[in-house]
């Protein structure tokens, strides 16, 4: 939001400095991006004459100008398609700076012709985005003196970046509203008239909305205004349009956008001769055409609000006119518009077709509905002050059914959220100042709020409304208490489980990162996510227009970037959701990384690569911490399409759902990433965690310790290479479960006397008596029970 300080002395009587002000914004809240002193800006550049004009001998759209400096005559070579002899315009001398890129003027030769200064256009000096041709000044212009005197720039022009929800701001008095509540100076007085229509308007509208559709366009006032002249605007309108960067159209054109920057009140005028018939507001029919204004055809969705006549679509309500209704030179009866548009309607309209423009930035915020016909009176007061003419009476289609929000506003909140006890005479005085009317009930306030303030809804609201105008830098400093780090038994399991999962990986090695929760189609379709439910319909990026199934692919994007800059040896991880359908089951929290090289270089040791049982390790050190192990899971070669199927595995619970995936990643995925590394990852899914942790704290809380000596006894087996540990552990542990408390493997061998595809697996039987010592005979029968069932199940052979 752009504004100057004369033009903000319009609506405030104040005295206050220009530093004032800025402070002043800052300290409500209102950023201050930029401030510029218009005059100091351009003082190196002078108002200059043409007195001659002759074509380049070596280029047809170059023309070779002399310019009357005020001092001297030099030869400039311009390519303006407007420059004429005897026109007035700006010149930058040599060594003079250019506001918009920075350059510095020099003598230069532009096909064999000496070039010795520039003419500029709008662009040039930064005043807008006209750089079709040089800027034009008027005759009265003072060859030789600043041109910012006859450009109207001889003021202090102030940029805000308004946050979303002060919609309110986005007009000068707004902000004047705001300054005069901190006692800055005095809010003058709206001058509002209301002119008398001499005639009917020939010209009709027409809400067509169903009964659920109104709050599309829930009001509309048109009036018919005849017999003008669509002049040149008044000085002082050029002026205020061009000191915030502005180009003046014609007068019609700059009266509505000087009561769009002046009130945040957008209007819309049409030529009413190029209308036919009634004027009528409803949805757009998918495909149909629009020619705006800013000369491109866009192809409307489907229930786009439009504003048509009885054969064609005239404007997009509330975001841009076209180019069919739109006024000229030659305009001498005109229909202006004033409405209200439903914000979101106005916003998806907008980002569907890409179009920005200053009308759809305030309507998605929020215009003042109240606005609508003291918008067009005063509007229409203007146009006949300027290009005369008379009015009809206004033609209104729909209602306003906007109720003014009322809060009951407990002052006890102010303390109990600020800690600052201020009198009901203060806040009374300070939300009065705001435009909201108070009527007091004990204690507590009444407070109904103003319909430009659509940001306001509860209490608190209320509470920052009187602090900013208060003042922050006015709370007195308090020193910090002792500061307790906050307890992790505020947490919830899964969020437990978090925090510990993610400080064990970075303990182990690993960069946390965080990416976003969406990626490629294509690389999502590598990793399980065919789904076409998760693609999104409004995608940030092309490239990021599918939820992601997996973690890993982003993390695989983000190794390829650190390999590009050198990193060699490096481990990623992230802690997020993934998706795999819109069901409620299909979000998971996943913990995934990724290891790339090996470990670091060092005299002590020998560097590494990164291989499956690193991983692994990895997976198992989570686990431990929890004080799981492997028994407590089962190990499975199934694993997903995006591992390498000879070098991957997956930990299941006892139910058979999936608790983590890992090893190396498929050669043929990581080609897609441009990786040719080998890269080794996991998948370790939070929520399949906790319920494992959970049902290990329940079995842990029925656990009888036994008071007697347990006793170990150590077998080897061989067996056929395909037979896993698990297989064998399991058989063990099942012989009899009441007295085998725990299976370990301890050792596993292959070759030398064992027999080409055997291998052996050396395993401890922890037996734990619970009842009575078990004697030798005991120990020696639930041996031969062991050996047998190994031997009956998988063919194993008891080694010596």
């Amino acid at each position: 939001m752009k504004f100057t300080v004369s033009w903000l002395k319009d609506h405030l009587e104040t005295n206050a400095t220009n530093e004032k002000i800025l402070n002043t914004l800052t300290n409500l809240g209102l950023e201050v991006e930029e401030s510029t002193d218009q005059q100091e800006a351009l003082k190196s550049f002078i108002v200059a004459e043409i007195t001659d004009v002759q074509k380049h001998p070596d280029a047809d759209k170059l023309q070779i100008c002399e310019v009357n400096t005020g001092k001297k005559l030099v030869e400039v070579v311009c390519g303006a398609p407007n420059v004429r002899k005897g026109m007035k315009g700006v010149f930058a001398d040599l060594d003079t700076t250019i506001p918009s890129t920075g350059d510095k003027i020099s003598k230069v030769k532009i096909r064999g012709v000496e070039s010795y200064g520039m003419l500029c256009s709008a662009r040039d000096l930064a005043l807008g985005d006209d750089h079709e041709g040089i800027l034009e000044l008027p005759d009265s212009a003072v060859t030789g003196e600043h041109c910012s005197k006859f450009l109207g720039l001889n003021d202090f022009l102030i940029t805000v970046d308004i946050t979303p929800n002060r919609a309110d701001c986005l007009g000068v008095r707004g902000i004047a509203r705001d300054l005069s509540a901190t006692g800055l100076g005095k809010l003058k007085p709206l001058s509002e008239k209301k002119v008398d229509g001499k005639f009917k308007s020939p010209i009709d509208i027409h809400l067509d909305f169903s009964k659920k559709e109104s709050a599309s366009c829930p009001i509309f006032a048109g009036r018919y205004i005849r017999n003008l002249k669509n002049v040149d605007s008044p000085k002082w309108l050029s002026d205020r349009l061009s000191s915030v960067g502005l180009r003046p159209v014609s007068a019609l054109v700059d009266i509505t956008n000087y009561f769009t920057l002046n009130l945040n009140r957008p209007l819309h005028v049409f030529d009413s001769k190029k209308i036919n018939g009634n004027l009528k507001v409803n949805f757009s029919r998918d495909g149909e055409k629009l020619r705006a204004l800013d000369g491109k055809t866009y192809s409307l969705k489907k229930d786009m609000v439009v504003i048509r006549d009885e054969k064609k679509i005239l404007s997009l309500g509330g975001v841009i006119g076209g180019e069919e209704g739109s006024c000229s030179n030659q305009t001498t009866d005109a229909f202006l518009e004033c409405a209200y548009f439903d914000p979101k309607s106005i916003s998806a309209t907008g980002r569907q077709l890409m179009i920005d423009s200053d009308s759809r930035f305030r309507f998605e915020r929020g215009v003042d509905p109240e606005s609508v016909l003291s918008g067009i009176e005063s509007a229409t007061q203007m146009i006949i002050d300027i290009c005369g003419g008379e009015a009809s009476e206004i033609v209104l289609a729909g209602k306003n059914d906007f109720v003014k929000k009322t809060i009951n506003f407990n002052l006890k909140e102010i303390p109990r959220l600020t800690g600052l006890d201020i009198t009901a005479q203060k806040v009374r005085t300070i939300l009065e100042s705001l435009g909201f009317n108070l009527k007091e009930k004990n204690n507590s306030f009444s407070v109904e709020v103003p319909s430009w303030r659509n940001d306001i809804s509860v209490s608190a609201d209320l509470v920052e409304e009187v602090l900013r105008i208060y003042g922050y830098d006015n709370i007195p400093d308090e020193p910090f208490g002792k500061i307790i780090p906050s307890p992790l038994s505020g947490l919830s399991s899964r969020k437990k489980i978090e925090h510990v999962v993610r400080k064990n990986f970075a303990t182990r090695g690993f960069y946390e990162v965080i990416t976003w929760s969406f990626m490629k189609g294509k690389s999502a379709a590598l990793f399980g996510g065919e789904n076409q439910n998760l693609k999104l319909l409004n995608p940030i990026s092309s490239d990021l227009d599918m939820m992601r199934p997996s973690i890993l692919p982003n993390l695989l994007t983000a190794a390829k970037e650190n390999l590009d800059r050198g990193n060699k040896n490096f481990s990623l991880f992230e802690i997020g959701p993934s998706y795999s359908s819109l069901e409620e089951d299909g979000q998971k929290l996943c913990a995934a990384g990724i290891r790339i090289g090996g470990s670091d270089r060092h005299w002590r040791r020998t560097s590494q690569k990164f291989d499956f049982y690193d991983i692994k390790a990895d997976i198992l050190s989570c686990m431990q911490l929890f004080k799981l192990s492997e028994e407590n899971i089962e190990i499975s070669n199934t694993i997903p399409k995006w591992y390498h199927p000879g070098q991957s595995a997956s930990f299941h619970k006892k139910d058979k759902s999936l608790l983590a995936s890992f090893g190396a990643l498929h050669p043929e995925v990581l080609s897609e990433f441009d990786l040719k590394d080998t890269v080794i990852g996991f998948e370790l899914y939070i929520d399949s965690l906790t319920d494992l942790v959970a049902e290990k704290k329940k079995q842990d809380s029925n656990l009888t310790l036994s008071p007697l000596q347990s006793v170990d006894r150590d077998f080897a087996f061989i067996v056929d290479q395909k037979v896993t540990s698990k297989e064998i552990m399991n058989l063990v542990k099942n012989v009899d479960t009441q007295l085998i408390d725990n299976v370990k493997v301890f050792d596993i061998y292959q070759g030398g006397e064992i027999p080409q595809g055997k291998k052996s697996y050396a395993i401890s039987v922890c037996l734990q008596p619970t009842d009575k010592t078990l004697t030798e005979e005991e120990i020696n029968q639930l041996s031969e029970k062991i050996v047998l069932k190994i031997k009956k199940e998988i063919g194993a052979v008891l080694r010596d």
